[in-house]
């Protein structure tokens, strides 16, 4: 499945209908309850592919979320940071990379720039634990 033509499309196109149709996906509508002046937004998840979209005011897809070990179609997967340090470098792609602590969870992250868009690599205890991916300037 090639998630990454996805981004930037409106959530009623074809293909994100036709994906979300065949997975029976809920979109859930988030507004502004509190009144903070922050955006709306839209996301959706299928849960057995590991995905989650999430789409910008105008219902444009903007980021996938990728928790499982399913393999898609571009999406590159890494033992380790320094795996992901060695692909860009071979591939001549642009990284940066860094580490936080969140909820007393040590993560070390790493993000690649392609022309189109962009994959940030997520490990917790040097295991990837999730991948971000992203339109540019998303």
């Amino acid at each position: 499945m090639d998630i990454i033509n996805l981004l930037g499309r409106k959530l009623k196109s074809g293909p994100i209908n036709d994906l979300f149709e065949m997975y029976r996906v809920d979109v859930i509508y988030q507004y502004d309850r509190l009144d903070e002046n922050e955006a709306d937004h839209y996301s959706a998840a299928i849960e057995e592919l590991g995905l989650e979209f999430s789409f910008d005011t105008s219902q444009v897809l903007q980021t996938i979320f990728i928790t499982s070990e399913h393999s898609f179609s571009g999406i590159q997967r890494f033992g380790s940071i320094k795996a992901v340090e060695k692909y860009c470098l071979e591939h001549s792609l642009s990284f940066e990379k860094g580490t936080s602590k969140f909820l007393g969870i040590f993560r070390e992250w790493i993000k690649v720039s392609y022309s189109n868009h962009y994959l940030h690599y997520e490990f917790q205890d040097s295991v990837l634990d999730m991948v971000t991916l992203g339109g540019v300037g998303a």
